[in-house]
């Protein structure tokens, strides 16, 4: 009886370990993704301090193996290259574990795209929210019509929800 107790707990406590999955995992993993996918990417430095900043917006349903446990992560940068190597623009990515214990958590790229409202924001000033949540604030600057082209004036701030099918601004 006391090897069964003994194997049991071990088990037991293997298997916690088994999902060792924070926000600055989910950083690193949004960190190569974009080295693949995009052409231009700054580190998070001091002049970018929002660079690859995260936010868990759910707690997994099972914290044994995290299930559904789900992040976004900010990143400026030029996604598929489109504008050439001077184009950055303002990214959220959702990482999130859509499988059991068998399935490492993921980049969802299909649903997830940023509405227009928010990714047509010249520079994101800050981007951040409160963990399982499910939402995320991001603010910002846009051009007004009289703007030049290297001053916008407009203040924005958007209020993000984020559920298993894409994002929407709610405020």
């Amino acid at each position: 009886m006391k090897y069964k107790m003994a194997l049991v707990l071990t088990l037991s406590f293997a298997s916690s370990e088994v999902f060792a999955f924070d926000k600055n995992d989910a950083a690193s993993l949004v960190k190569k993704f974009t080295e693949t996918t995009a052409c231009q990417v700054s580190d998070r430095n001091e002049e970018n301090p929002l660079q690859f900043k995260t936010i868990q917006l759910r707690e997994g349903m099972d914290t044994v193996d995290g299930f559904g446990v789900q992040y976004a992560v900010f990143w400026k940068g030029d996604l598929g290259c489109y504008g050439g190597r001077g184009a950055d623009s303002s990214n959220v990515s959702i990482v999130e574990r859509s499988g059991f214990g068998t399935a490492d958590p993921v980049i969802k790229i299909d649903d997830y795209e940023l509405p227009d409202a928010i990714a047509s924001i010249a520079h994101v000033t800050d981007f951040y929210g409160s963990d399982f949540k499910k939402q995320f604030y991001i603010k910002g600057v846009k051009y007004n019509p009289d703007d030049h082209q290297i001053s916008p004036t407009r203040e924005v701030s958007y209020l993000v929800e984020v559920d298993y099918f894409g994002m929407k601004i709610i405020d």
